[in-house]
């Protein structure tokens, strides 16, 4: 009895987690890092599986950007750590 309790519970926790955490950017978007200056474009979402480390993320985007010598990089970034850049007209 104390078995299924617990498995409830770490579902319930599961379910919990993924609706915490909003995607809050769109592939196509311009958005800079609080750790850097480079302007990146958000790709896409990142899924567990991809990640390869079983767990869920709704919270991990992968962003393209271009160094200094042109060179196109490529990484990933938890959403909590960046931020939209605004167009100006």
């Amino acid at each position: 009895m104390i078995s299924m309790v617990k498995v409830n519970f770490e579902k319930l926790t599961l379910q919990k987690k993924q609706i915490d955490m909003i995607r809050e950017f769109r592939p196509g978007e311009r958005v800079q890092s609080k750790h850097g200056n480079q302007i990146m474009e958000v790709v896409k979402y990142v899924s567990e599986h991809e990640l390869g480390v079983g767990q869920i993320s709704d919270h991990t985007v992968e962003c393209v950007w271009f160094d200094d010598d042109g060179n196109r990089q490529k990484g990933l970034f938890d959403q909590r750590t960046i931020f939209k850049i605004e167009h100006h007209h």
